[in-house]
């Protein structure tokens, strides 16, 4: 499992890529959803993230890091989603959404994480 400087190394690694001027801090909390501060330059990704694999919990951070980097106000509308599908390619991952979240995450063109049942997977396959 990552810990949390990990994760930070994601976060600068992803901005020093897009350029973005400030640091954004990293921090992992015992609760139900993450979320952004773009005034603090800061980032809270939950710890159940983590515990659903390594890839998930760096999709995760890039995914709050993409709400700082976006426009103002564009919550997880068009822009938002053009500005997570950029920084999500930096680390060569590729998503394919429910509407906000992943419902299959690839990196480098294989799955590695879903939230569709393996059993309809395998009859998809076929």
């Amino acid at each position: 499992m990552l810990r949390l400087d990990d994760l930070q190394a994601v976060a600068d690694l992803i901005l020093e890529k897009d350029n973005y001027p400030n640091r954004v801090m990293v921090e992992v909390r015992l609760i139900k959803a993450g979320y952004s501060r773009r005034k603090q330059h800061k980032v809270v990704i939950p710890f159940w993230a983590l515990k659903r694999g390594d890839d998930y919990a760096i999709y995760y951070t890039i995914h709050e890091i993409a709400h700082i980097v976006s426009p103002p106000l564009s919550s997880h509308g068009t822009r938002y989603k053009q500005v997570e599908d950029r920084l999500l390619g930096y680390w060569e991952f590729m998503v394919k959404r429910k509407k906000v979240y992943p419902r299959t995450l690839y990196s480098r063109g294989q799955m590695v994480y879903t939230t569709v049942n393996p059993i309809l997977l395998c009859s998809v396959r076929e």
